[in-house]
């Protein structure tokens, strides 16, 4: 057996001291020190692993060897017990419950609802010379995840919505990321700033979810029309809403936004995305079917997922004694899965800070769990394949009415929350085809 490399206790400190928006920094400089490396946290038994091979024998082949890390419970405080943060029992009927609403044979129904969506972003762009993407995407998120899950349209809602989600995150974030959880048994100020802000979400959603709720299900496909159908209680199906809401529409907003940011600063790549779409659709939007044929496309959202992994990275509890990377892993201990680190790894990909979609087109090669932008195993994503066929339709809509020029931006930082999260506004200039 080998030992696991360690992080100098006073490199930690310094970087639990360092600005906010350097938290992903320092996630990457911890596994400066190995592709497994112990963390000094206090009274916490913490592992950052790399590994391919690791994320492997986590996810896939022990998976039951593990479950969600403390900072799940901690985010329960926000989305209760739904999809994202419920273990055993409870989520295996759930996630049996809502899969056929995510499998490939359904997807096929929400592509019009979809391109509605970005067809109107794209109109309402119009004549504009410059745009902030991250908004537009938050907004185009929200509107989808409205519609999938509670078939309303919540568009009027949706700033104040996102800014809600991202400040209950943060702090959330922090919470785990603290040597003692504080919070859990005293009401600090942060805590009461965050319930505030949790009651204000609630007062946003519940009574979308109360109308929808006494609503005939009648031709409906929505989540919603599934828990009821399951014979889930209210109280749950507000959970999962929350779920949805707070964890679902950011991740791929997101990573729109970083799509339509590296193609605004790869035009060469933009190009070939327009010029593949007009020569397989000749203008109009994409059907289902048409998604196969357009590889580069596909590839382009692979390589920005690779670059800005929507969940950047997982925490796993040791449920007994383990091995990762030769290195005895005792039953209690966390482990992170830091996909974020693997996929800048330059044994796995070659020049990783480049964008290189090439990597992701027939002849590349991409090792295996090298590259799991929605994780992998039995909890990994359930929206994944969702989330690449909204991508798709956006980013179709967009191209083949704009040219976009990233703005140049030396602050704009990548900040690991839930999701891999823009530090900053995103801004485009635009231009017509």
């Amino acid at each position: 057996m080998s030992q696991a490399a360690s992080m100098p206790l006073l490199r930690l400190l310094r970087g639990a001291l360092r600005p906010y928006d350097e938290r992903g920094q320092v996630a990457l400089e911890i596994l400066e020190h190995g592709d497994l490396v112990r963390v000094p946290v206090p009274g916490k038994r913490v592992f950052f692993t790399k590994s391919p091979a690791d994320f492997r024998r986590v996810l896939t082949e022990n998976a039951a060897g593990y479950q969600k890390s403390f900072d799940y419970r901690i985010l329960a405080d926000l989305v209760g017990q739904g999809l994202i943060s419920s273990e055993g029992e409870l989520w295996q009927r759930d996630r049996r419950l809502m899969q056929p609403l995510f499998h490939q044979k359904m997807l096929a129904h929400f592509v019009g609802e979809i391109s509605a969506v970005a067809e109107r972003t794209a109109e309402r762009w119009g004549s504009r010379e410059r745009v902030c993407v991250s908004a537009e995407m938050t907004r185009v998120g929200l509107e989808v995840i409205g519609r999938r899950v509670l078939g309303a349209d919540v568009s009027a809602h949706a700033e104040r919505l996102a800014a809600l989600i991202g400040s209950c995150q943060r702090w959330l974030v922090d919470r785990g990321a603290a040597p003692f959880d504080l919070a859990r048994w005293v009401p600090t100020p942060g805590r009461r700033a965050f319930e505030r802000e949790r009651a204000e979400l609630d007062g946003l959603l519940e009574p979308l979810i109360s109308r929808r709720w006494r609503e005939d299900d009648a031709g409906r496909i929505d989540v919603l029309s599934l828990l009821k159908a399951g014979a889930v209680s209210r109280e749950a199906a507000s959970d999962h809403v929350r779920t949805f809401f707070a964890a679902g529409y950011e991740t791929t907003a997101v990573a729109l936004t970083w799509v339509c940011h590296l193609l605004g600063q790869h035009p060469d790549w933009q190009d070939r995305v327009a010029a593949e779409l007009e020569q397989v659709l000749g203008g109009r939007a994409p059907a289902f079917e048409d998604l196969r044929r357009l590889p580069t496309l596909r590839a382009v959202l692979e390589e920005s997922l690779r670059l800005y992994p929507a969940v950047p990275l997982v925490g796993r509890e040791a449920l007994a004694d383990d091995v990762l990377s030769k290195v005895p892993v005792p039953k209690g201990s966390t482990v992170v899965l830091c996909f974020l680190a693997a996929q800048r790894d330059g044994r796995n990909f070659s020049r990783p800070e480049r964008f290189d979609p090439s990597r992701f087109l027939p002849g590349g090669t991409v090792p295996p769990y090298a590259h799991l932008p929605f994780g992998a195993g039995p909890r990994s994503c359930i929206g994944a394949q969702f989330a690449m066929l909204e991508m798709s339709l956006v980013v179709a809509a967009l191209l083949r009415r704009y040219r976009l020029r990233a703005v140049a931006d030396p602050e704009l930082k990548a900040v690991p929350l839930v999701s891999l999260r823009p530090n900053r506004e995103v801004w485009s200039t635009l231009s017509p085809r």
